[in-house]
């Protein structure tokens, strides 16, 4: 049977997604992970963890974490001309230094030390970062934004590049179809699916709740901090507000999706990784045919606009956020039914791409 070793960086549902499509084509696997403390585990797979921090838990420290946990993990496991899966940057910068014998595959889902103060540090990081993607087996990439970052020259972009955008499980083909609701422009439902941790999703519920009372905006998950809960309190006291609390995802979804005609995925643009990522959202809302408000300069805004799937909006701008609700109400019937045009299969993940490349170059190694 054939093996691979995966390092996760957290608990990530996406890491286990992955991890599961590796056994389901036949390989052996072996799971470590680092702990994020006060984030339950979502998996089920036996994984042995090598290292704990917090979401405050400051970069620096991490990195020194990340250090001494990979030193202790290859004196054991390294040495052995082994295939490894490593899930983003810190995990595969210090698992280079530690295991230079075997083939391993990285996979990008951030660009979080873009965000770094220093643009030296950030320089340096996005160097190595580089360097470490040439060097793979393959890398894995969730969105096509980040693969234009690096590579902006299509002609120069190395061979070993996958592309596996935040599609939706095949498993939810297997759940119940709900029927949407019909939709009164009277009545617009708004909503908002996930975490509550961006200052712009509160920006627009709030100018939405604020200047057009008839329409409703519904919260499906709880807030990631103190200061987020604090922050999104502040719209409980309105009539056409309703926070429904946390959610099973996947099972929940179709039910959620079918109570609003159109999803808020506004995300906070002051984040670089903001700026190329591409959210499981834009392919909800595809699936569950469900259109999308999104922000403006944005790789995701360029998908929308690509598949015609929503609106793009400057979130800061409460102006524009106005007059984008009043487009709203006069097209939003149209573009929900024309959503119906949109294949679902687009939304459904593939490991397909990835195990090409992977066994071509296996082959030729």
């Amino acid at each position: 049977m054939k093996k691979i070793y995966f390092i996760c960086g957290a608990q990530d549902p996406r890491c286990y997604k992955r991890i599961q499509e590796f056994i389901n084509r036949g390989y052996e696997v072996k799971i470590f992970s680092f702990e994020r403390q006060s984030i339950r585990p979502v998996n089920k797979l036996p994984t042995e963890y090598i290292g704990s921090f917090s979401n405050t838990t400051p970069y620096i420290q991490r990195i020194y974490m990340y250090f001494c946990s990979m030193w202790r993990l290859f004196r054991k496991y390294g040495g052995k001309n082994e295939l490894w899966y490593y899930f983003g940057l810190p995990t595969c910068m210090f698992a280079f230094i530690f295991n230079r014998k075997g083939w391993y595959i990285l996979e990008e889902s951030d660009m979080s030390h873009l965000n770094l103060k220093s643009k030296l540090i950030r320089t340096i990081l996005e160097y190595i970062n580089i360097f470490l993607i040439k060097k793979s087996l393959v890398s894995v990439f969730t969105s096509e934004g980040f693969i234009d970052f690096h590579f902006p020259d299509k002609s120069k972009r190395p061979d070993n590049l996958a592309l596996m955008p935040n599609k939706l499980n095949p498993n939810i083909t297997q759940l119940k179809t709900v029927e949407k609701k019909t939709i009164n422009v009277s009545r617009i439902r708004f909503g908002f699916v996930g975490f509550l941790r961006y200052q712009t999703i509160f920006n627009v519920s709030d100018v939405i709740s604020k200047n057009f009372p008839y329409h409703e905006f519904h919260f499906y998950g709880i807030p990631d901090s103190k200061k987020n809960r604090e922050l999104f309190d502040q719209l409980k006291s309105r009539n056409n507000v309703f926070f429904h609390g946390p959610f099973k995802n996947p099972e929940d979804l179709p039910t959620i999706y079918s109570n609003i005609d159109i999803v808020v995925s506004t995300y906070d643009t002051t984040s670089i990784n903001v700026l190329y990522a591409e959210p499981n959202k834009l392919y909800e809302s595809i699936y569950f045919r469900t259109p999308i408000i999104v922000s403006e300069k944005t790789f995701l805004a360029t998908q929308v606009s690509k598949y015609k799937s929503g609106y793009i909006v400057n979130p800061f701008c409460e102006e524009q956020i106005v007059l984008l609700i009043k487009k709203i109400e006069s097209s939003l019937p149209v573009i929900s039914a024309a959503m119906i045009n949109i294949p679902r299969e687009t939304a459904i993940d593939s490991a397909e791409d990835l195990f090409l490349i992977m066994d071509k170059k296996l082959s030729s190694s």
